[in-house]
């Protein structure tokens, strides 16, 4: 399916129609996506009370924060928003970013709390290509039928949104780095930028600005 196809929003399942479903299985609410080419965008800081949600940034760059950490990320990275979570993100205004989100309802997964994708400490973004692939390839799917709305689509949503989870669970799974603490998360945005921008010119003054840290704590990060 061409990117140029995907729309902004499909509704799966309504609100009124997710009251008659049973409450102890998920279901895919919507699945959007957003093209933000134009400048740059910022969402406000939001949460859904009862939708966990994973979110593929398909092209660009940006920062995204949930829960209050702040994350540097790129076109490949996978971020799972947990409901309640607080969470919005920024994209980078000299580049187009676009992101493809699925919305999942009545989520109960063994040992984590409902509606969490993950436990609140460990880190929510992954960039594991093969993962990222597979799931593009399944809410592109989940879009095509949303789209058609024929007799059935909510059933075939229903199937690849599962699939969608056994994909999140095994990339979960197979991460090495687990627990994030304030530092850990720190450092890791700040690793992945200068991995990312490692042609440019970079300074512990400039790399302070961008993360809002003095230089004296960024030095004693990176020691």
């Amino acid at each position: 399916m061409r990117e140029a196809e995907l729309n902004r929003q499909r509704v799966v399942f309504t609100p009124q129609e997710a009251a008659h479903l049973p409450q102890d299985r998920p279901y895919a609410a919507y699945i959007c996506h957003y093209d933000w080419a134009e400048g740059e965008h910022a969402t406000l800081m939001h949460c859904h009370e009862r939708l966990a949600e994973v979110l593929l940034i398909l092209k660009g760059s940006g920062r995204y924060t949930v829960d209050l950490r702040r994350y540097e990320v790129a076109a490949g990275d996978v971020v799972l928003c947990s409901g309640g979570a607080l969470h919005d993100e920024f994209p980078q205004a000299d580049q187009p970013y676009q992101t493809l989100c699925v919305a999942i309802g009545n989520l109960a997964l063994a040992d984590l709390p409902p509606y969490s994708l993950l436990s609140p400490d460990r880190c929510p973004l992954f960039h594991q290509p093969e993962q990222f692939a597979d799931l593009k390839e399944l809410f592109c799917l989940m879009d095509r039928y949303a789209a058609e709305r024929e007799p059935g689509f909510q059933e075939l949503c229903q199937h690849l949104m599962l699939a969608s989870l056994e994909l999140v669970r095994r990339m979960a799974a197979g991460r090495k780095e687990d627990l994030v603490t304030r530092e850990d998360s720190t450092f890791g945005r700040v690793a992945r930028y200068i991995d990312r921008h490692y042609a440019e010119d970079l300074s512990i003054e400039q790399l302070a600005r961008q993360f809002y840290l003095s230089p004296y704590h960024l030095s004693h990060i990176f020691r």
